[in-house]
């Protein structure tokens, strides 16, 4: 892991090119953000028109928060059931 540590920061120090430059850090985001990502904490998001469904959702036990945007629209925010462990997970030594 040291040894790709090294190498992703001396690509963009021995870049000739804005372009090389800024690929070389899209790529280091990218891999960290997802290895980094808590998949825990993602949420369903659903968007009511009607005041029935609505109930039905807030009913249900993953129900998490209720968000107004007006009379007619809501937003309900939905806890996942399950985590779909998809990825694999790095650490550094």
């Amino acid at each position: 892991m040291q040894l790709c540590i090294n190498l992703n920061t001396q690509l963009p120090t021995n870049a000739e090119r804005e372009f090389e430059k800024d690929f070389c850090k899209l790529l280091n985001n990218s891999v960290s953000g997802k290895t980094i990502e808590n998949i825990r904490k993602r949420v369903n998001v659903r968007l009511i028109t009607n005041e029935k469904s609505a109930k039905s959702f807030v009913a249900k036990p993953h129900f998490e928060r209720l968000t107004m945007f007006d009379e007619c629209l809501v937003a309900v925010h939905m806890k996942k059931k399950q985590c779909l462990f998809s990825t694999n997970v790095f650490t550094l030594e």
